[in-house]
């Protein structure tokens, strides 16, 4: 391997390679113990020719609920859209119990399954429903965790739902006719609590996104 970078608690071992086809490779090692061997536990790939993956440099970092390994590849082609060169791979854990979230690869291997916080939507309506929306996304991914539309007017809906406390999430709320819920045509408004963390809106235009959650 040409680069090489250990966790702080010398856990978790990333290393670069390359083969016939120069796309490069980053393998990434495990132990239990700092008397044991380390094994592999994941390989992430160049994604072209003559890439390089990692010739620049790879760092790896551990997170509440995942790995992060960033890299850093020649890319001669021009194929990575970043003037950096860079690509990040993020390893998460999982656990086989529904409603459980996975926390501890900062304290690997001391892991456990843990219950989640809940998120509590309270929304109410202007006077034209129908046009408000809503979505959470998971920060890390950009995935749609959970969304509602098609709203009665002039009416308070609630939702209720479990998110990982050791993740960062956007709450967004849209507004088709581009004048919020409040106060054109009535004075709707949301409230958005996770644990400790409350915030009320209403006024805005066509949307309005709160970040919250483990965003450090």
């Amino acid at each position: 391997g040409a680069n090489i970078d250990m966790t702080p608690n010398g856990m978790f071992l990333a290393v670069t390679a390359w083969g016939a086809e120069t796309v490069g490779t980053i393998y990434l090692f495990s132990r239990r113990d700092y008397s044991d061997e380390f094994s592999e536990v994941h390989r992430f790939d160049g994604q072209h020719p003559r890439e390089y993956l990692g010739i620049q440099g790879i760092s790896i970092e551990t997170k509440k609920s995942s790995v992060v390994v960033h890299s850093r590849a020649s890319d001669v082609h021009g194929q990575i859209e970043n003037s950096e060169n860079a690509r990040s791979y993020m390893l998460r854990c999982a656990c086989a119990i529904k409603g459980l979230f996975c926390s501890g690869y900062e304290t690997y291997p001391k892991m456990a399954c843990q219950s989640g916080s809940k998120f509590h939507l309270t929304l109410t309506t202007d006077s034209v429903g129908e046009d408000t929306s809503w979505e959470v996304r998971s920060v890390h991914d950009n995935k749609v965790l959970k969304s509602g539309s098609d709203y009665s007017s002039s009416l308070t809906h609630f939702d209720i739902f479990d998110l990982s406390s050791n993740l960062c999430y956007t709450f967004k709320i849209y507004d088709k006719s581009n004048n919020g819920i409040c106060c054109n045509f009535g004075k709707g408004f949301y409230t958005i609590t996770f644990g400790s963390f409350t915030v009320k809106g209403g006024e805005f235009g066509s949307e309005e996104t709160v970040e919250f959650g483990d965003c450090d």
